[in-house]
């Protein structure tokens, strides 16, 4: 249980409640990662869940459906990802939809064989890129692994639409982006966000601010 206190000989102006408003924000958020597995039972989702899921899906009216993967990392419940994958595409032999599937990730797990199979199933590919090496290093953290996170994001990004061109797919349906989050530490970066996309080949470029909820980094 959390909740907010004001004390009687304090200010009780803006500052004083949104001080406090931080207070109870960072406690949510700490309680929400340090109990996940209690909450949700698993940190993963299961085959059976994402079977169900898939079902549900394919019993609406929509004549279209994108499967969406996220997390968290995807790539990281890798065995999930693809019999996801190889279910709606069996049982879209009925439901007879325009079945397309994509993939939010942050690259730090990709491999080759895991790209063979992304592009063999034509799974389109999303990742996040905050800008140049200096900035997207110091909000996107690698703790577990060799590397860091911009050397990942940008080599893979490069090598995936590399495949693309090689197998000849349309650009303009195969290739792979990159969104930048903005928070403070980025906005004195703009001219550098946009020359790394630029240098990338990225075709566009979205900016969006931090929601500050759920585990995906």
């Amino acid at each position: 249980d959390v909740s907010l206190v004001f004390e009687n000989d304090k200010s009780s102006g803006v500052a004083s409640f949104c001080k406090k408003m931080k207070e109870l924000q960072d406690k949510i958020l700490e309680d929400a990662v340090a109990n996940s597995k209690a909450w949700f039972g698993k940190s993963k989702m299961s085959k059976e869940v994402a079977e169900r899921s898939v079902d549900f899906a394919q019993s609406t009216p929509s004549p279209g459906l994108t499967i969406e993967f996220q997390g968290g990392e995807p790539l990281a419940n890798w065995d999930t990802l693809t019999h996801t994958v190889a279910y709606a595409q069996r049982m879209n032999k009925e439901a007879k939809k325009d079945l397309a599937f994509s993939l939010v990730t942050n690259l730090s797990l990709m491999t080759d064989d895991k790209l063979d199979f992304l592009i063999d199933n034509r799974v389109q590919i999303c990742t996040s890129l905050d800008g140049p090496a200096e900035l997207h290093n110091k909000i996107r953290i690698l703790r577990q692994r060799e590397g860091n996170s911009h050397t990942y994001a940008t080599t893979w990004l490069r090598k995936i639409n590399a495949r693309y061109a090689e197998m000849g797919l349309d650009p303009n349906l195969y290739r792979a982006e990159a969104l930048p989050t903005i928070t403070r530490a980025a906005l004195p970066y703009s001219k550098e966000i946009i020359d790394t996309y630029v240098d990338l080949g990225c075709r566009a470029i979205f900016l969006r601010v931090l929601d500050p909820f759920g585990f995906a980094a």
